[in-house]
């Protein structure tokens, strides 16, 4: 890695980090992502119910022996479900950026396997995993550059035959500049040579999270209408023979 290249990297790593921390000590965001929200909820359920199923039609399902991963886990809500999966303790990984969250992962969830990594160099061997999750990781990556690398480290762990599981935002949001939409032509450019399924969920977040006691009825109305689906979900197949592309 070149020396402005390597400047480039650590000033995103910093960026991000910066972004997330204040997040998590905002009030009023928290309280905008309150689990205890119906929004929220519906749209939790329908992101794992799309893991559930796009991981089955794959043949995946339960996941036993198979190692996950997820890059960027947070606090480990979405990978901790994996257990509902089949997969086991110790074949379960989750990494993040913010040492304060890997800490409160590992008090919470003892015998998974948590570890505060920048994902541009993941500390695991080729062809480690069988599924990636990527929840919410690249629209926060504002630099191309660092996604292009993230993405081949993701490339590098993934085991031939393996999947990415994807779900990340295709709009831009207007009120917060931290983050991107990402477009499918990125997409296949990041993961160029793997079999990719895309469709598009989720209610637009800041309008699901408004419906309070219509988000039963109302939610499904306004999935039903294609610009108002703010989220590309995804499953991404590594070929048999592999995908290790070389560092510039």
């Amino acid at each position: 890695m070149g020396r402005r290249r390597q400047e480039d990297s650590i000033g995103e790593s910093e960026r991000i980090r910066r972004v997330y921390r204040e997040y998590d000590q905002s009030p009023a965001i928290q309280a905008r992502w309150s689990p205890e929200n119906p929004g929220n909820l519906r749209i939790a359920a329908e992101s794992f119910d799309w893991i559930r199923q796009a991981l089955e039609a794959g043949g995946f399902l339960p996941l036993g022996d198979r190692r996950v991963l997820e890059v960027g886990c947070g606090y480990a809500e979405v990978l901790v479900r994996t257990l509902e999966l089949g997969a086991r303790r110790e074949n379960i990984y989750g990494i993040d950026l913010l040492p304060d969250r890997i800490e409160e992962c590992r008090r919470k969830y003892p015998g998974i396997n948590f570890a505060c990594q920048n994902a541009e160099q993941l500390d695991y061997p080729d062809d480690f995993f069988s599924v990636v999750l990527l929840w919410t990781v690249f629209s926060s990556i504002l630099d191309d550059s660092v996604a292009l690398s993230v993405a081949r480290e993701v490339r590098r762990v993934l085991a031939p035959g393996g999947a990415v599981v994807w779900w990340d935002m295709r709009y831009p949001n207007p009120w917060n500049r931290n983050v991107r939409g990402v477009t499918k032509s990125q997409i296949r450019k990041y993961f160029a040579g793997f079999d990719i399924q895309l469709a598009t969920t989720t209610v637009i977040p800041g309008l699901a999270r408004r419906l309070g006691r219509w988000t039963g009825k109302g939610y499904n109305v306004l999935a039903a209408i294609p610009f108002l689906r703010s989220h590309w979900v995804g499953l991404f197949r590594k070929n048999s023979v592999g995908q290790h592309l070389p560092t510039p």
